[in-house]
Formats: C-alpha cells, sequence, structure tokens
C-alpha cells in the first residue's frame, strides 16, 4: 500500500497583538508535496520558544539524518529522535545556565509507505477527519507532559494509524478545542471548502476571533492509496507485456 497526499498547508501568524510562540516545520513558504513529516512545537513564553526551535530542529535533523528508507522507520525510531531532542535541549541549558527551566511541547506526523506514526507530548491535538466525521483524536494531556530535558525524560507515546482513506484529512494545530462545539465546526469547514488553502485560512479566522490566541497549525490531506504489487504479481505484469 502506498499513502499519497495532496499537497499539504501550514500556517503560524499573529493577527492578535500577541508574539507567537509556535514552532512549526515545514513553514508556509517550505511546504512540498514531497513532504512526509510535520511537527509542531510551541509553550506560552520566549523560554518555550527557544526551547520548540531547539527540539524542534533536532528532531528533524534525526530524521533527516538517519531515515534512509520506510524500512527505517518504526516507534523506536521516532522516540530515539525525540530522546535526540531532549539532549539538544540538555545541551543548551548546560552552555547557558540562565535558561534554566526551558521546555516545549510537540506533536509529529510522519507518513509511511503504508501507515501514519503519529506522536502527542502536551496540550495541542491532531484530528484524523473523514466525511465530517472525527475519527481519531489525540488525547489532551495538558500540562503533565512537556519536553524539558534529559534530567526529566518524558513519557512518550506513538501511535501508529493504519485505517487510512482517500480524502481522509489530518488537522494538529496549537488551538486546544475543548468542546465539542469547536470540533463540528471545523469538521464543517473541511467539508465546505473545495481548496486546503482556503480551509485552514477559515479555521484560522474563527479561533483568532473566538480566542484572541495566535494560531498555528497543519492540514495534511490524504489524496489517494494505492496497493502496492507484490514480486509474484509484478512478474506476471511483465510476462504479460510480452504476449
Amino acid at each position: 500500500m502506498d499513502i499519497v497526499l495532496h499537497k499539504s498547508f501550514s500556517v503560524s501568524e499573529t493577527e492578535t497583538g500577541i508574539k507567537n510562540t509556535d514552532i512549526i516545520y515545514p513553514t508556509h513558504h517550505s511546504v512540498e508535496k514531497e513532504n512526509r513529516l510535520f511537527i509542531t512545537c510551541d509553550g506560552n513564553s520566549n523560554k518555550s520558544l527557544t526551547a520548540g526551535r531547539i527540539v524542534c530542529e533536532a528532531v528533524k535533523t534525526y530524521f533527516y539524518s538517519f531515515l534512509d528508507s520506510d524500512r527505517d522507520i518504526s516507534v523506536d525510531f521516532i522516540e530515539k529522535a525525540i530522546r535526540m531532542g531532549e539532549i539538544s535541549l540538555s545541551e543548551y541549558q548546560e552552555n547557558n545556565p540562565a535558561t534554566n527551566g526551558l521546555y516545549t511541547v510537540l506533536s509529529l506526523f510522519y507518513l509511511a509507505a503504508d501507515c501514519i506514526y503519529l506522536c502527542q507530548i502536551g496540550e495541542n491535538r491532531i484530528y484524523q477527519i473523514r466525511e465530517n466525521q472525527i475519527i481519531y483524536k489525540s488525547i489532551n494531556s495538558f500540562s503533565t507532559r512537556k519536553i524539558q530535558g534529559t534530567h526529566k525524560p518524558v513519557e512518550i507515546n506513538v501511535i501508529v494509524l493504519k485505517d487510512i482513506q482517500p480524502n481522509d484529512q489530518f488537522f494538529i494545530s496549537n488551538c486546544n478545542l475543548l468542546n465539542s462545539q469547536d470540533e463540528e465546526i471545523i469538521c464543517d469547514i473541511l467539508m465546505m471548502y473545495a481548496a486546503s488553502e482556503e480551509k485552514l485560512s477559515q479555521i484560522k479566522m474563527y479561533y483568532l476571533n473566538k480566542y484572541k490566541k495566535p494560531f498555528s497549525a497543519h492540514l495534511i490531506p490524504i489524496r489517494d492509496i494505492s496497493k502496492t504489487k507484490t514480486f509474484k504479481q509484478r512478474m506476471h505484469s511483465l510476462l504479460y507485456s510480452f504476449v
């Protein structure tokens, strides 16, 4: 099975007069159709902004340094990437003693060939939406889980989703949606508009108008799922091509 994405969209903006302390990868201007890794790190202060940058860069670098193919991806691999974020954060604090107390939370999405890996640390949310219904929602762990460094290793839970269908949409956001009304409105917006960029723009405006806080999110739409041929099937196709 091979999961194919439409082009995804990301946004991280401030239209409220409050500084945005979120770090997202990829950023709005660097999203490519080939992107398979999406990260959001955030907090509520300049300290968490610094921590988010350090952790996001470390996790991203680990992926691009050691992930040669989908054969290498696993729950253990993702856990090691996040531990590398903890190591980088501790090293920064050791070299800059005045920065003790740095922390960030993290959302991670990785698209493998036949499944999707999700990791949620902190109070953000990851949604999988299908035909106007939320079929997966990450657990909101509030402030009980955060990335602080090697002195206090965080509990890491990686979820592997295999129930993926064409036109599913993954919405990863810093907006802490706690009531069903917010979730229903977001589902309606995702179904109402055709273009992913317009969907994310409408969700952003809803959030800014209601909560008056900076907004950051990824919207990742699934385009298609194709079945990977087995070796036997490929050989049959090759033989028939000579008939």
